[in-house]
C-alpha cells in the first residue's frame, strides 16, 4: 500500500486524472470511495482466471488504483464520448513526473 501523499497513492493519481481533467471531481470521489470494493471484485476474477487451465495464468496479485479506475470504465471529463483508458492514463502520469512516456 502507499501512504497518501505518495507519488503512487491512490489520492496522488486521481488527484493528478483530475488536475488535468481525464476524470471529474465526482468520479474521484466514487473512485476513492469504491476502490476497496472493486480491488474485490478484481481480486476475484484474478482467482477465478487463475485456476482456469486454459489459460497461462498469469495475473499478478497486486491490484493497482488504475487496475481499479480501468475496472470502472469511466468516461473521460475532457472527451465524454471516450472512455478512460490505460494508455491516456500512463501518458499523463509519465509528464507529471517528467518521465518519458514509451508504449511497450
Amino acid at each position: 500500500m502507499h501512504k497518501p501523499g505518495t507519488p503512487f497513492s491512490p489520492e496522488t493519481i486521481c488527484g493528478v486524472l483530475k488536475k488535468r481533467n481525464l476524470i471529474s471531481p465526482n468520479q474521484e470521489k466514487m473512485i476513492l470511495a469504491r476502490r476497496r470494493e472493486i480491488e474485490q471484485k478484481i481480486a476475484q476474477s484474478n482467482r477465478r482466471k487463475k485456476s482456469n487451465p486454459l489459460l497461462d495464468g498469469s495475473f499478478s496479485d497486486r491490484i493497482s488504483i488504475i487496475d481499479v479506475i480501468l475496472f470502472m470504465n469511466l468516461k473521460r471529463a475532457d472527451q465524454p464520448e471516450k472512455v478512460l483508458d490505460e494508455e491516456r492514463i500512463y501518458q499523463v502520469m509519465a509528464d507529471e513526473w517528467k518521465v518519458p512516456y514509451q508504449k511497450i
